[in-house]
């Protein structure tokens, strides 16, 4: 599991030295974008940008470090669209005399979904509690769907720190809903099939007793899901070419379970729903 763990982080931020691509020089409309969106977002001062380097799918992984501050952001570079920041340190920071409620906590969100043209619908959102270091977090997640299918690893995700009262980290997955039209060449008994030969045979998963049971074939479900090769691909090959956020597939979603050591782990894979391919997998169910 800590492979799989490490895996979704690299695929996740796209931020390793082999997925970077070279330096690159931002535009001043592009740090006007970033400071507006650290200042009326994360309540920041504007900082200074350092560093920065272009990234896959047309992204650029931009540290931003100012006397007092430290952030790190992701922004598109054809879009000006933020879609990752996390403040890491901010010495001007004061702390709140009690902790935000979960109600605070949404109302300090709302400036973040208004940039990206959410509608504040909180029953839209799931509410969580989890630290980040000493740091209490309160954190909003938004998971998209289209046509009554979920796309997989689409996503809002604004957290706020409940004693400083800001918003600390913001996450973004828009969906990438196909061009095609789905093509159901494969049915759902013979997408398990296919799924269950890719785990006899991985070069992971294999040796650790993967199975699909009969409560998994009854969740299999149709998805929208992103081509990332988790599970496929080796981790230097998965590093190496990092996920293409641009495109996506209709895939039937197959959960499966898996030992190691004496623990049993949840997972799912995708399945292509017009080639029977995997073209890769969660390692874990979204929305649990």
């Amino acid at each position: 599991m800590l492979l799989i763990a490490v895996l979704l982080l690299l695929a996740s931020f796209c931020a390793m030295p082999e997925m970077l691509l070279k330096e690159y020089d931002v535009a001043e409309e592009q740090k006007e974008e970033i400071g507006t969106f650290l200042a009326e977002i994360l309540q920041v001062k504007v900082p200074t940008i350092v560093k920065s380097a272009k990234l896959k799918d047309k992204r650029v992984y931009v540290t931003c470090e100012g006397v007092e501050v430290l952030a790190l952001v992701i922004l598109g570079i054809e879009d000006n669209i933020v879609y990752g920041c996390s403040v890491l340190q901010d010495d001007c920071e004061t702390l709140l005399d009690t902790e935000l409620t979960d109600e605070e906590a949404w109302r300090t969100c709302l400036p973040a979904l208004d940039y990206y043209h959410v509608a504040p619908e909180r029953k839209e959102f799931i509410m969580s509690h989890r630290k980040r270091g000493a740091e209490a977090l309160i954190a909003f997640t938004k998971r998209y769907e289209y046509k009554d299918l979920a796309c997989r690893q689409a996503f809002l995700n604004v957290a706020v720190s409940a004693r400083k009262g800001k918003v600390r980290e913001v996450e973004y997955q828009p969906p990438r809903i196909p061009t095609e039209k789905p093509v159901e060449n494969i049915p759902k008994e013979e997408a398990v099939r296919h799924a269950t030969d890719f785990l006899r045979n991985n070069w992971y998963l294999g040796g650790l007793s993967p199975k699909v049971t009969q409560e998994d074939r009854r969740l299999v479900q149709k998805v929208i899901a992103p081509p990332n090769k988790l599970f496929v691909l080796p981790p230097k090959e998965f590093v190496r070419q990092g996920v293409n956020w641009s495109e996506s597939r209709y895939s039937w979603e197959v959960p499966f379970e898996y030992q190691e050591g004496a623990r049993t782990f949840q997972s799912v894979l995708w399945v292509d729903i017009e080639t029977g391919e995997v073209i890769g997998g969660s390692g874990k169910v979204e929305g649990e």
